[in-house]
């Protein structure tokens, strides 16, 4: 498992992305609960990440409708692919990529499975 020097030192190396902050708004107040990551951008296959901060936004819907807006924002630029890494005991973040299609394509980084869409 990468240690936080080593996450930042990879965060800082990547080019070529783009972030999206996801927000929810209660009626009275908007606020940032999470993101959207897409890298990779300059490939032909960019990598998608998300993240959401408020354990008690879990399984209301909020990460998958995310990730469906980012999916779109790939399509519209012409993407046919996309790809996450997932930590394989992160069977949350499994169950939610596979919901959205997405397919088990091989092994990542040590403990992470990489998953694999194809935009249609």
């Amino acid at each position: 498992m990468l240690d936080w020097s080593e996450h930042w030192k990879w965060w800082k190396s990547r080019i070529a992305w783009k972030i999206f902050f996801i927000q929810v708004n209660d009626g009275e107040t908007t606020r940032d609960v999470g993101y959207i990551n897409v890298s990779q951008l300059d490939h032909w296959k960019p990598e998608i990440a998300i993240a959401i901060g408020e354990v008690s936004l879990w399984g209301h819907g909020v990460a998958k409708q995310a990730l469906l807006l980012g999916i779109e924002w790939l399509k519209e630029r012409g993407y046919k692919r996309v790809h996450a890494s997932i930590l394989k005991n992160n069977e949350r973040s499994l169950r939610l990529f596979k919901s959205l299609d997405f397919k088990i394509v091989g092994d990542a980084r040590e403990d992470e499975c990489e998953v694999e869409l194809w935009i249609v």
